[in-house]
């Protein structure tokens, strides 16, 4: 089974998963009764309670912002544990596998609330996890399950959510020559290091690819250049954050650039290509810089 952690009456264990995040860090600082957060206002309209919440003590549920996405845009999925007792020892949550997603787990986004429905008062705990769905047509995720602990008062039980059903959108077929595979808003920026240099010295260009998306997973930009420069690439470092339900962040990099020869040397753009799901079509951000020198002197100017 899987393991109590004492000192946290009320905090689930999450199994590790091979291939999935460690959840072991969600569930953070819960209360151990209901009316233990005061009077925060709900995210939640008690409106939009399930109609399956019917008074019960405790109550799971799970559900998606877009059951309709295209493949590699991102879904929300959020995950509710409603409860109207309070609890003695830890519940034991287990997520689904996710398969047919690209996940990201978010602790960050762990929020608690209360709220009135079915004429109890009960504290709702959420936690979403940010996927990208890499497959394309129906796909069903997993229920996820919470095990509630006996004690000298009930019996507790295993809950179980309903399975979610997607229907997962194909990309358009007139996709650029250079397309990846990227479903988001991006940009792409490019900054050299320093306004001259000499031949066969070092120029460092620092390019940043921002945007809303898989940072994780999108692939790096073409990058091109002519004979008059060798190149040399560095892996890129990646930088994300989840805010407001949206999943961003940027990839940077540092490429070593070795000019070959004097004259005015023009860098070519820097073009990365996405499809964008709000729009529906595909977009290319690009950046340019341009490189002068002075033969007489062998030096590259800006």
């Amino acid at each position: 089974g899987i393991p109590s952690m004492p000192g946290f009456p009320t905090r689930p264990n999450f199994p590790t998963i091979p291939g999935f995040p460690n959840l072991n860090n969600l569930f953070q600082n819960m209360p151990s009764s209901p009316g233990s957060l005061g009077n925060q206002a709900p995210p939640l309209d008690p409106a939009d309670a399930p109609t399956e919440l019917a008074g019960q003590p405790f109550f799971i549920e799970a559900e998606v912002d877009n059951p309709n996405p295209y493949q590699g845009e991102q879904v929300l999925y959020t995950f509710r544990f409603y409860q109207a007792e309070s609890l003695y020892d830890q519940p034991q949550y287990e997520s689904p596998s996710f398969t047919g997603f690209w996940s990201e787990e978010q602790s960050e986004e762990q929020t608690s609330y209360t709220m009135e429905a079915a004429g109890r008062n009960y504290r709702v705990t959420e936690l979403q996890t940010v996927l990208f769905p890499t497959v394309v047509g129906e796909v069903t995720i997993d229920p996820a399950s919470l095990t509630i602990p006996s004690d000298f008062f009930s019996r507790g039980g295993a809950l179980q959510t309903q399975p979610v059903v997607m229907n997962v959108r194909p990309l358009p077929e007139n996709a650029p020559a250079n397309f990846q595979g990227a479903v988001g808003q991006f940009d792409i920026q490019a900054q050299a290091d320093t306004a001259a240099t000499e031949v066969d010295e070092t120029v460092t260009l620092h390019v940043a690819l921002r945007g809303q998306g898989n940072m994780n997973g999108v692939a790096d930009p073409q990058w091109t250049e002519g004979p008059e420069w060798r190149a040399f690439d560095s892996k890129a470092t990646v930088n994300t954050q989840f805010a407001d339900g949206v999943l961003s962040g940027m990839r940077s990099y540092e490429r070593l650039l070795v000019p070959t020869q004097p004259g005015d040397l023009l860098l070519p753009a820097i073009e990365f290509s996405y499809f964008n799901p709000q729009s529906e079509s595909y977009e290319t951000a690009s950046s340019c810089l341009l490189y002068t020198s002075d033969a007489a002197d062998d030096y590259l100017t800006v």
